[in-house]
Parts: structure tokens; C-alpha cells; sequence
């Protein structure tokens, strides 16, 4: 139990570290084996980002299509709250 809380500390005391380190893989691959999950076959890459703040995502199918869109808030002058796309990717 020592060895998967030492992972998770770790995982979450490095916010910072890219999502495609190899250090953040090779601590995923470890939280997995420890955890007893088999290995997955899907793969994943960042695209975009990091993004923060007050935001709203959107995913839109068609068909066998698939699209991520991404919102962030924001204010105007006058106070007039409004959302302003930020992201518009493609996922199949």
C-alpha cells in the first residue's frame, strides 16, 4: 500500500510536468501495474492546451464523425458576460 500512495503523491505533487514526459508515463505505467489494470490498447496524444479558467466543452457527433470544442468566459467592458471558442479539433 507504502509503493501505490507514494505513486499517487507523486502524480499529483507534479502538476506541472508535461502529459507526454516519459517521467508521467513510466508513473502511469507503474500506478497501472500496481493497481492491477491490464494494458490498454488505445492511444492518446495532447493536442492542445492546457487551458484554464472557467470553461465549457462541447463534443459534437455526426455520423461516425466526432469534433472537441472548446468555450472560455469572459467579460466585457461593461461587465456583459460572452463565450469565446478556444479550441475546435477534430477527433475521428
Amino acid at each position: 500500500m507504502f509503493a501505490l500512495t507514494r505513486v499517487v503523491k507523486d502524480l499529483i505533487a507534479s502538476p506541472g510536468r508535461s502529459s507526454s514526459s516519459s517521467s508521467s508515463s513510466e508513473r502511469g505505467a507503474g500506478l497501472r501495474a500496481l493497481a492491477r489494470v491490464a494494458h490498454s490498447p488505445l492511444q492518446w496524444r495532447k493536442q492542445a492546451g492546457p487551458f484554464f479558467g472557467n470553461e465549457l466543452g462541447e463534443l459534437v457527433l455526426d455520423g461516425r464523425d466526432a469534433r472537441f470544442l472548446l468555450w472560455a468566459t469572459s467579460r466585457d467592458e461593461d461587465l456583459t458576460p460572452h463565450f469565446t471558442q478556444v479550441l475546435d479539433t477534430r477527433l475521428s
